[in-house]
């Protein structure tokens, strides 16, 4: 929330004192867009940015590296790495230091060189000689089609919000108003308050007792209460949620016969992946299962997207076609060269639905939405119900430390409590001794066997969670360690 009222303040300024206007400059990978004065070339503003595209190249490079190596994507804590990593790379030496007048030079001659004497003439009478543009006048209609807009924008990026969350988006919102800098913050204040009139508070003050005024700040909140600690939501949040959690629960006719799907796995030794028991199992329950949205759960390294190699290649060998649809074009690239399925963003499927199309879906077609965990609610919902309604089975692929993540707002998490999840409690025997092992039967933990130590068949170290963790696929409760609660 600060730094939007800094670039709001800064963009107040900078269009009272030089007559410039901003605009709205899209990112690739469904990132917010960033304000750039309108007029100035897209291909200078490029070259005084480089610094960033070197590193997000670099990092993506990186991202690749680390999935052929580990057969799957790195978690948000790998990427913070992948980043740190990437820009230490790409840092180039620092120059000796330069007066005003001399880096003001430095940054026309690179001006010059990229666009030309005439280029950088155009750009200054294209960026400082704009006639005002109409910007809209403060009303009542403006607040509450502003609210929507602040609403919409939170549930597009997460399930869950805090005050400073609707502070930021009331700043981006006012850009486009026609209102003195000084009296910024008060259209802010009245923009947030309708907002907030209009959610649902998760975290109401259910004290029973009035303190007293001298113990409560300037907006009468008790001073025992943290600021901004409360957490707000939408009512079409929770319905999206709701639909999502229901969907989980229908089943449908077309779900391939078990002794098909066994007999499949068991023609597919020679040529297909090497799975072990765990893997296997939830291959051939995700594929029989006749839930029309199922959901397997593990952590990371504990061998998914093999799985999901071989649960496309048995979905082929069975007359389905299998879809694989993941959070990044990245991401999407990766899931289709590891397992061979026909992949893509959930974004572009939501998109190809909202435009009309026909993305070809029926009753033999396996969606599987990998990192499930990562998906914001409102796209999930609306891809769900679109395969659902011609006749799809969807299945979501996510990490057990994903549940409650800020995209998918616990989703996940809801589904695994009412509707068990897939996933394995095949461990292998070893001898190695090791503290961590543990031996999980169905969810509960029991001790290993007289000098043995329980790890997991996945080729990760062993750990006190294991790589999956079974559950009947109906009528049962959740049963996850509780590492991944």
């Amino acid at each position: 929330a600060a730094s939007e009222a800094y670039n709001t303040a800064l963009e107040a300024h900078l269009r009272e004192g030089l007559g410039v206007e901003f605009v709205d400059a899209p990112r690739a990978g469904g990132k917010r867009p960033v304000r750039e004065i309108t007029g100035v070339d897209a291909a200078l503003c490029a070259r005084w940015s480089r610094r960033r595209s070197d590193i997000e190249v670099r990092q993506g490079e990186l991202a690749e590296e680390f999935a052929i190596r580990h057969g799957r994507f790195p978690t948000a804590k790998e990427s913070i790495a992948l980043a740190q990593r990437a820009n230490l790379e790409t840092r180039e030496s620092k120059h000796e230091p330069r007066s005003e007048a001399e880096q003001r030079a430095t940054w026309r001659e690179q001006a010059v060189h990229k666009l030309g004497t005439a280029g950088i003439d155009r750009l200054l009478n294209d960026s400082l000689t704009l006639t005002p543009s109409g910007r809209r006048q403060f009303s009542i209609e403006w607040l509450v089609e502003a609210a929507e807009r602040v609403i919409t924008g939170l549930e597009a990026h997460r399930a869950t919000w805090q005050t400073w969350h609707i502070y930021a988006e009331a700043q981006r919102q006012i850009r486009e108003l026609d209102v003195p800098s000084e009296q910024v913050g008060q259209v802010v204040e009245h923009l947030v308050d309708t907002v907030q009139r209009s959610l649902i508070n998760l975290t109401p003050d259910l004290d029973p007792i009035t303190d007293p005024q001298t113990l409560r700040r300037s907006d009468g909140v008790s001073v025992y209460r943290h600021t901004g600690a409360d957490h707000y939501t939408s009512q079409r949040m929770l319905d999206a949620e709701q639909r999502i959690v229901e969907a989980a629960g229908r089943t449908t006719a077309t779900a391939p016969d078990p002794v098909d799907v066994e007999l499949a796995l068991l023609a597919t030794p020679f040529d297909g992946p090497v799975l072990n028991d765990g893997q296997r199992e939830l291959v051939r329950a995700l594929l029989s299962d006749p839930r029309q949205v199922a959901l397997a759960l593990a952590p990371a390294g504990a061998g998914k997207t093999t799985a999901m190699s071989m649960l496309a290649q048995v979905c082929q060998d069975l007359g389905y076609d299998p879809v694989g649809l993941a959070p990044s074009a990245a991401a999407a690239a990766v899931l289709g060269e590891a397992t061979g399925m026909l992949s893509d963003t959930l974004a572009m499927l939501d998109h190809t639905l909202a435009a009309g199309l026909d993305p070809g879906f029926g009753p033999h077609t396996v969606v599987v939405i990998d990192e499930a965990g990562m998906d914001d609610t409102p796209t999930l919902d609306r891809v769900i119900a679109a395969c659902l309604e011609r006749g799809a089975r969807v299945r979501l692929i996510g990490d057990n430390q994903q549940l409650a993540s800020v995209g998918a707002g616990g989703v996940l998490r809801d589904i695994a409590h009412t509707h068990a999840p897939y996933a394995s409690t095949r461990l292998s025997a070893s001898t190695t001794p090791s503290r961590h092992g543990h031996r999980w039967t169905c969810g509960r933990e029991t001790g290993p066997p007289s000098g043995t130590t329980w790890t997991t068949t996945a080729s990760t170290p062993a750990t006190s969670t294991p790589a999956w963790t079974t559950c009947s696929p109906l009528g049962a409760t959740s049963r996850l360690p509780a590492a991944s609660a």
